[in-house]
């Protein structure tokens, strides 16, 4: 183009292939600084208007001749490209051919239906089925106000967004829009991307929006680019997005823009450079299409979708209902009511749509407060980790401890078949992902800025999340945040249940009470008082057991044997409580055999089960789907297994794992409580699972009135009266006498049944 003094445009079908090595003569060794070159064959095309193609033939055919002004300029350009240039010749006579394709268009049309408003006001859009290169439509508002921001087509995409806002904000402002064909190894992560683009433009970041990369087709490699790539073929892409600017800014961000594809401008070189240093190969790029100017876009909206606070749950035993109203708006909070007038413990929050943190009116409770970090991602992914999972995924990514990482979440809304084969997975859906982590307050600052990485493979904390998430699904996409990572302080961090001492029940003859204090705290142990023996001068034996306090239920037996009661049998147990919300609780029958399978232990083993139905609260919507009803109700499930000593740890490790869908325990476990109750939603630990030893696993109690009673034994230390003398004589007169009324009444028997024939019509069994 700067050889034949004509824009940039007008040249097409460019291409150099280098041929054979040939050895250089002594002086050109000297220039060339060494002993061989390459035969390169250079050809392309000149688009010329029908009018001046005439004259552009002998400016073409002076390229090879540096006397000419044509000739001169070429080998002047071409000199810095490459380390030498020897001759250059025609190797055919330049040609003029009429009528040819100079641009074809094949993105063909876009479809309407894939513009997709936003905002509480939008109705639709006023696209149509098929638009063309170019044209736009916006969003369709129900007020009949006018839409933000326009939808157009370009090179077969829909671009930009249109909003009929409601009460949400909207910030607008002007957008660059380039389009570039590239061929590569692969596509980079979209925030690499964006990366790359900020830095060759030399711009903030965030002023790089709507970046995508398509790997469109395979396609061959010449030999050249085949050793450099390792392999045949590479990807032909599909590369663009927006630059946000304000007018002025504009007009300078148009011609950097254009110069991405050009590899000798500052932002070529930088764009090729970082985007080498990200893929295994890179290789030609090009602009798709011209960047144009858009004014008046949408460059950012806050969504201002609104929280149900129906789904706020207040906890504590002196917790009344909540403050909420049936309607938060973003960024609202309220609290739990209490019945004795307090202030409540922390505050919920709309977020994005969701109830988040915890308020408490703990009563007799205890509660921790401290400061919370909270974010919320959006991601297209195949599906939704397991909370469990996501919970150690997330503490992984951000390198804190998993017990700090709460509140974790995942709602999956899948994406229509075309959205999912655009986001390149049939079974692609859009992921909200939340959850909030536990911080001192001067560690805040630190948290928030490892959060605001998540989304960002290129940083640690986003390539390990990116790196985990992709390990446990099928399929990871794009990542993004929702809102800004929050800092929120004096927050509910913990809170446990309560007990009542009078609930825990001693067993035993020699039991007299217990040592439980009225009100016992989560983890309290308390155990039976024994009587004392005074008539054997005995001091109060110890127990037999624990009682201990979980979740606000006692568990776990005491024993103070008496003397006509049965041995007790001390073991380990390992002891669970579980909390989620399904649609029903299973029978206690069905329940143990559900956790004997899942546990691949022996149903004898299992005792203490329970599933205690709460109130009833309002489904999240994936959830509702799934269970066709709007509403679940909360369940406590808990229960005890007795292993032998050997197999204690073992149990306790499948036990921890009951919640955790992602591994085997947990997917059996989920699935038989699903197909018996018909909805399972997330189950959790409402403690550790316990492993305590020297428990009660068995006690036989005694049953008044069932006791034969025993003569002391004739070698008895006490002083013999003469009456263990008259017990032997009594028994040895008494026994004869016995035994013969035992003949008789039998022998009388035998004939009555022998006189009847055996009819039982004519015998009383009962008086015999």
């Amino acid at each position: 183009a700067n050889a034949m003094e004509v824009d940039t445009e007008a040249v097409d079908g460019v291409f150099c292939e280098a041929g054979e090595e040939v050895p250089l003569s002594e002086d050109d060794t000297r220039l060339a600084g060494h002993p061989t070159a390459r035969i390169l064959t250079i050809g392309g095309e000149f688009n010329a208007p029908s009018d001046d193609a005439q004259d552009w033939l002998p400016r073409a055919a002076q390229l090879p001749d540096k006397t000419t002004p044509v000739g001169s300029r070429f080998v002047a350009a071409m000199w810095p490209a490459v380390d030498y240039l020897g001759s250059v010749e025609q190797m055919h006579t330049p040609l003029r051919v009429p009528d040819q394709v100079i641009g074809f268009d094949e993105h063909k049309s876009c479809r309407g239906d894939r513009a997709v408003p936003m905002g509480d006001d939008s109705n639709g859009t006023t696209c149509p089925a098929n638009m063309v290169e170019g044209m736009t439509c916006a969003a369709h508002c129900t007020s009949g106000a006018v839409a933000n921001g326009t939808f157009i087509c370009v090179a077969g995409r829909i671009r930009l967004e249109s909003v009929c806002p409601g009460r949400a904000l909207v910030k607008m402002g002007d957008k660059v829009l380039f389009t570039l064909a590239a061929v590569a190894s692969r596509c980079p992560p979209l925030k690499q991307l964006q990366s790359i683009l900020a830095v060759a433009l030399e711009v903030a970041q965030d002023t790089v929006d709507g970046v995508f990369c398509q790997a469109v087709k395979r396609v061959p490699l010449s030999k050249h680019d085949a050793r450099l790539a390792g392999q045949d073929t590479a990807w032909a892409l599909t590369i663009g997005g927006e630059l946000n600017a304000k007018i002025a800014e504009a007009k300078d961000l148009l011609p950097k823009a254009a110069q991405l594809s050009d590899s000798k401008t500052p932002e070529g070189s930088r764009f090729a450079s970082a985007m080498s240093g990200a893929l295994n190969f890179v290789g030609p790029i090009a602009q798709l299409r011209r960047p144009f100017h858009m004014p008046n876009q949408v460059l950012d909206f806050y969504a201002s979708k609104t929280c149900l606070g129906g789904r706020a749950r207040a906890l504590g035993d002196d917790s009344n209902g909540t403050n909420c109203p049936a309607t938060m708006a973003e960024g609202s909070t309220c609290a739990a009511k209490c019945s004795s007038g307090v202030t409540a413990n922390g505050s919920f929050l709309c977020l994005a749509g969701t109830v988040r943190l915890e308020s408490v009116c703990p009563g007799l409770g205890s509660v921790t407060l401290g400061d919370k970090a909270l974010f919320t991602l959006g991601a297209v992914a195949s599906q939704c980790p397991s909370p469990q999972q996501l919970r150690r995924i997330l503490a992984t990514a951000l390198q804190v401890d998993t017990d700090t990482v709460n509140g974790v979440f995942c709602e999956a809304v899948p994406l229509s078949k075309d959205h999912a084969d655009s986001a390149g997975h049939p079974r692609a859906q859009t992921l909200t992902i939340g959850g909030d982590v536990t911080v001192d307050a001067d560690n805040a600052k630190a948290l928030l800025q490892k959060l605001a990485q998540l989304p960002d493979s290129t940083t640690p904390v986003g390539n390990r999340f990116a790196t985990a998430m992709t390990s446990a699904l099928d399929y990871m996409g794009s990542v993004e945040q929702l809102h800004g990572p929050l800092h929120v302080p004096d927050q509910v961090t913990g809170f446990s249940k309560s007990c009542r001492g009078s609930d825990a029940q001693p067993l035993g003859g020699d039991s007299n009470g217990t040592n439980c204090s009225a009100t016992m705290q989560q983890g309290e142990t308390c155990s039976a008082t024994c009587k004392s023996r005074a008539d054997a001068n005995e001091s109060s034996a110890a127990a037999n057991g624990t009682f201990v306090c979980l979740a606000g239920k006692v568990r776990l037996a005491s024993v103070c044997g008496g003397e006509s009661d049965g041995p007790v049998t001390l073991g380990s147990k390992v002891v669970f409580t579980l909390g989620g919300i399904a649609s029903a609780c299973p029978s206690p029958e069905r329940l143990r055999a559900i956790l004997a399978s899942t546990l691949g232990v022996n149903e004898s083993i299992v005792e203490g089960v329970f599933c205690e139905p709460g109130q009833e609260v309002l489904l999240s919507e994936a959830d509702a789907r799934l269970a066709g009803l709007p509403k679940g109700i909360e369940v406590t499930i808990g229960g005890e297994i007795n292993p032998d000593g050997a197999e204690a740890e073992g149990v306790l490790e499948k036990v921890k794992q009951l919640p955790d869908r992602a591994t085997d325990v947990g997917a059996r476990f989920a699935d038989a409580l699903f197909s018996h109750v018909g909805f399972v939603g997330y189950l959790r630990h409402l403690h550790p699972p316990l492993l305590m030893s020297r428990q009660v696993t068995i006690f036989i109690v005694h049953q008044p009135g069932t006791t034969i009673p025993v003569p002391p034994p004739i070698e008895s230390a006490v002083e013999s009266t003469g009456l263990a003398s008259g017990y032997l004589a009594a028994l040895l007169v008494a026994a004869p006498l016995a035994l013969g009324m035992m003949a008789v009444a039998v022998c009388w028997f035998c004939a009555k049944y022998r006189d009847t024939g055996g009819k039982k019509a004519e015998i009383e069994w009962a008086n015999v």
